[in-house]
């Protein structure tokens, strides 16, 4: 029996390790910009999932934009939008972050391109392409939108 103690021992403290070396790599040494990119990320995912009620999970409650939308009208607007279609289809590219601001007052604008293909409900094919500001806020640990935007178009 006491053979059998040590090698499990060992197993288990090498797992430990390894399982609080994955939680630090993961959640501890991440960059802003890393955690930036996530939220984008994963905004793009619940979108594509139709899932409204995560995606309004990244936005801040402080949120307003240049129509007056607030946290809650997003929240019924993006629920109707989302459940108007039977597939959607996000990529963002030509990603650029810019983060100012001290650690309590961290804020970051991102501008991206857009392209999203969807289907609604009723067959009908939507394609659309534009390129968006973002801006956000440090709320924490995790990176909040607090405005949304579309930026004029510049072919030179």
């Amino acid at each position: 029996m006491e053979k059998i103690k040590k090698p499990l021992s060992f197993i288990l403290a090498v797992l430990f390790i390894a399982m609080l070396a994955f939680f630090v790599k993961e959640y501890v040494l991440v960059s802003d910009k890393d955690r930036i990119s996530r939220t984008l990320k994963l905004a793009e995912n619940c979108i594509e999932k139709k899932d409204h009620t995560g995606f309004m999970g990244q936005i801040s409650s402080k949120y307003i934009d240049e129509y007056g939308h607030t946290w809650a009208t997003l929240y019924f607007l993006s629920k109707n939008i989302l459940g108007s279609y039977d597939d959607i289809n996000v990529s963002l590219s030509q990603v650029t972050i810019e983060i100012s601001g001290e650690e309590k007052e961290k804020k970051a604008t991102v501008r991206f391109l857009a392209e999203i293909n969807a289907k609604s409900l009723s067959g009908d094919k939507f394609a659309d392409m534009g390129r968006f500001s973002v801006e956000m806020k440090k709320e924490g640990t995790a990176w909040k939108v607090t405005w949304f935007g579309g930026n004029d178009y510049s072919f030179y």
